[in-house]
């Protein structure tokens, strides 16, 4: 689709906003947590089920999507305060690698992946090509991260492209 290319601060605070939404839902009802996990992870195992094996093997499918879920809430807090978002991103890797998946290699799925299932768990209509464009700009920023963690990529737009 065509979705609105923004400044990093504003795509911040759009992306904790929405997933703000999620956190509200989660915190009435224990077991969103986990049916946002779990569809993220029926999604993944549509596109990936090779990731899907190896993740499941390691662990029960509850706390897989529980923990995805914390890590995913801990970068998208950590983008308001840009210092603490490498620590978080390499708590993202090294939880990924303890499920023998190289983040580096597969973050990108994952990002589209998270992208459909925001799409879905949105009303119709609602996730918007600016808060699109929030979360393609933030998943950028982390998968730069993933692959340099001592880059700088905040303030330069010409760093946003794989």
């Amino acid at each position: 689709g065509e979705f609105e290319e923004v400044d990093f601060d504003f795509a911040a605070s759009v992306v904790n906003e929405t997933w703000g939404l999620f956190e509200q839902e989660a915190r009435t009802s224990q077991d969103f947590k986990v049916k946002l996990g779990e569809f993220f992870f029926a999604a993944l195992a549509k596109t990936q089920p090779d990731i899907q094996k190896v993740m499941k093997a390691s662990n029960a499918q509850s706390t897989l999507s529980s923990n995805f879920m914390d890590k995913m809430t801990a970068m998208v807090h950590a983008t308001k305060n840009t210092s603490t978002l490498p620590g978080k991103v390499k708590e993202f890797n090294t939880w990924l690698g303890s499920h023998n998946v190289d983040a580096s290699e597969k973050f990108p799925i994952f990002a589209e992946v998270l992208l459909f299932t925001l799409e879905e768990f949105f009303q119709e209509g609602e996730f918007t090509p600016q808060i699109e464009g929030a979360w393609i700009s933030v998943i950028g920023v982390i998968d730069q991260l993933i692959l340099d963690p001592n880059g700088d990529f905040f303030f330069d737009p010409e760093s946003e492209t794989r």
